[in-house]
């Protein structure tokens, strides 16, 4: 009884050793064994046909320590490699050099510039050319596009508000209103007339706050900056309310400080070359008053307000130089601290859109200078 045991268990250690030899040849066979030369870019290039996949080449060969080096004799798995391929080679055989035509020489190569490996080297094509590049022209893009013009800051009034038909006051429609609106919620809207929106009308939400212009030239006044937030979607329209639901929020707004506009098409400014402005006098330079964005701190494509306006050339498409204001010496010129363009303006103040800074320690403040450096000729 023991000995019929032993033979039983030795068959199956024969059987396991025999599906183990089979599972590990065919797993060979499906490998490709690496010549001299290779790399998975041009391996990700040959068999995959794009050799910036060579990442997902590498994600699947986890023995290999590297992606920079791989050496002759190294087995690869290459998915979908056909099985007709003659790439395998058994222990017995001495990996040659790869005979194969370097893919590189092709339209691939020619994008991205020559670039010569030891592989090219032997092949005797001599010394490797400078690399050169092909450059597509395409149409140039224009300086103030209609993307910031579409959210470009509105300077007004609240008489101006109550004499334009397209402003609306809103308030929440939840029952448990949220501190900051989000897309889904329910808004309210007080109609100006019976027929004030249509039926799935998309409305524009804007961000309404007011401050104070520092005397310069005029009085203080109160001004509104209205500013572009989300948008929603006319539901269903009543006598006197109509109830929307905001469909996109792209900046944070609370609805004591919000109100809903109408959206027409904007004809956006087409800017074709510049005409730059020769010299302006330190006394006739605007000055920042205020910044739009959060904690005051002005960055890169960040908006401002000057304290000058059409009536001093400050017109959409406009450029602007900002300046520091501090002057220690008569005799040296202010310190240049960015530059940017005029988005939208009214007869006494502009709105800017700053386009560059200069330095990373100085930034834009209250009171720096604004000086008007070119002026935009439309097409």
């Amino acid at each position: 009884m023991q000995v019929k045991v032993y033979k039983v268990v030795m068959m199956n250690s024969k059987i396991k050793t025999l599906i183990s030899i089979t599972l590990l040849f065919s797993i060979v066979c499906l490998a490709y064994i690496v010549k001299k030369g290779d790399t998975l870019w041009d391996l990700s290039d040959t068999y995959l046909q794009d050799p910036f996949v060579w990442p997902d080449l590498w994600s699947k060969n986890t023995h290999i320590q590297d992606p920079h080096w791989i050496y002759p004799g190294d087995s690869l798995y290459i998915p979908g490699l056909n099985e007709a391929t003659d790439t395998t080679a058994t222990s017995a055989q001495i990996p040659t050099p790869s005979t194969t035509k370097d893919p590189r020489k092709d339209d691939f190569k020619k994008k991205i510039g020559t670039l010569p490996s030891k592989a090219t080297m032997e092949e005797g094509l001599g010394k490797p050319q400078a690399t050169t590049y092909v450059y597509n022209k395409h149409e140039e893009i224009t300086v103030f596009n209609k993307y910031y013009q579409i959210l470009a800051p509105i300077l007004t009034s609240y008489e101006k508000m109550l004499q334009n038909d397209f402003w609306f006051e809103v308030k929440s429609g939840e029952k448990q209103a949220s501190i900051l609106l989000k897309a889904g919620d329910e808004l309210l809207v007080q109609n100006r007339s019976p027929h004030s929106f249509a039926a799935q009308e998309l409305v524009e939400l804007w961000h309404v706050s007011k401050v104070a212009v520092p005397q310069y030239k005029k009085s203080d006044a109160n001004r509104i900056v209205a500013r572009m937030v989300g948008f929603a979607k006319v539901q269903t329209m009543g006598d006197s309310l109509t109830r929307i639901h905001i469909s996109q929020m792209f900046s944070d707004a609370r609805i004591s400080d919000l109100k809903v506009k109408k959206s027409f098409n904007l004809n956006p400014i087409q800017v074709e070359t510049y005409e730059p402005v020769r010299e302006v006098r330190y006394e006739d330079m605007g000055a920042v008053f205020y910044a739009l964005e959060p904690k005051l701190v002005v960055g890169p494509y960040s908006y401002i307000m000057s304290n000058q306006g059409s009536d001093n050339g400050f017109r959409p498409g406009n450029g602007v130089a900002l300046w520091e204001h501090e002057i220690i010496d008569p005799g040296l010129p202010p310190r240049l601290l960015g530059r940017g363009i005029v988005v939208s303006s009214n007869r006494d103040e502009s709105c800017i859109l700053v386009r560059e800074l200069y330095s990373s320690t100085r930034r834009i403040a209250v009171g720096n200078r604004v000086s008007l450096t070119h002026k935009a000729v439309l097409k």
